[in-house]
């Protein structure tokens, strides 16, 4: 497991770069499981369906 993924910004002027930052590490932290495990991904496919979809259609 990954340690915590804390914001850390210098100034007020530098929050937005320092989100910038956290999330590609994140996301880059997300690629590097997924490449570990990709068959793993199963897990977040109720996240990735479109919700516009209608359910009384099934």
């Amino acid at each position: 497991m990954s340690a915590p993924m804390h914001v850390n910004a210098a100034s007020r002027s530098d929050r937005r770069s320092a989100i910038q930052r956290s999330a590609q590490a994140y996301a880059d932290q997300m690629q590097a499981h997924l490449k570990s495990a990709p068959f793993e991904w199963y897990h977040f496919d109720r996240f990735l369906e479109d919700p516009h979809k209608d359910v009384a259609a099934n």
